[in-house]
């Protein structure tokens, strides 16, 4: 992606990190596209955050069900290489 793009799509981010929602329905990823299998399996999962419902990656490690209680942080979403910007991302990790 190149640098202006990305920076488009990162522009609501700061007004999703640390918000909380409510997992809706959680698939997990087995086979992922070469940039993310580093993370593989990782769980896929539709959050309801009230008034929206939003698309991301659950943290590696952690298993999700319908109804857990989320929230939201900025994590590295895949592999890339010395001469590339680090790709970050919105992902979800479980909140008690």
């Amino acid at each position: 992606m190149k640098p202006a793009a990305y920076w488009r799509a990162s522009k609501e981010w700061s007004s999703l990190v640390s918000q909380r929602g409510t997992v809706v329905v959680s698939t997990t990823i087995r086979v992922a596209p070469s940039d993310q299998n580093l993370y593989a399996p990782y769980a896929f999962l539709l959050i309801s955050l009230g008034d929206r419902n939003i698309e991301v990656m659950g943290v590696p490690g952690q298993t999700f069900q319908s109804g857990d209680s989320v929230r939201l942080v900025l994590r590295r979403v895949a592999k890339t290489i010395k001469s590339q910007p680090i790709t970050y991302g919105i992902k979800a990790e479980r909140y008690e």
